[in-house]
């Protein structure tokens, strides 16, 4: 049987474990339309990246109840720094937070995780870059744990 023309449109088994759980991504331009998605179920607490950056894209952060029964389900605690002042905002609920390019944010504290939830990255762009307070680029999370250097 040939393969389907549209075929190049379907991202299968789109996995990586980033947060020791398996998650759900997509990076690098994978999906051919000028967008990142990561899924990542979260069961304990962690702080996430540990230092201040931006973007040059939009980037929207979801923070979901993991129960697929019951969506409102939210026990958690989470502190998200934003702006060069590090003005911290506390998510306790189900919330979805934009951060508009330039917009310096982080780090992101897990801080208390009752039971698990979903955390949702939208990005758009296809190619993930940031810069650190002191202008220096970064990679992304999961490169960085990976010891992968910025690109230029």
């Amino acid at each position: 049987m040939a393969k389907s023309k549209y075929e190049k449109y379907v991202l299968r088994n789109p996995y990586k474990s980033v947060f020791k759980l398996e998650s759900v991504s997509a990076h690098d331009n994978e999906l051919n339309c000028g967008l990142i998605l990561a899924y990542q179920p979260v069961a304990e607490a962690f702080v996430m990246p540990p230092q201040t950056h931006s973007h040059d894209f939009y980037q929207v952060l979801c923070f979901l109840g993991g129960n697929p029964l019951d969506v409102r389900e939210f026990d958690a605690e989470i502190e998200l720094a934003m702006g060069q002042e590090g003005e911290i905002i506390t998510i306790d609920s189900p919330s979805v937070v934009t951060i508009p390019p330039g917009v310096y944010h982080c780090p992101l504290n897990f801080k208390r995780i009752g039971k698990p939830i979903v955390f949702m990255e939208i990005m758009l762009t296809g190619g993930y870059q940031r810069t650190y307070t002191d202008g220096t680029p970064g990679v992304s999370y999961d490169q960085e744990i990976k010891a992968k250097k910025p690109r230029k």
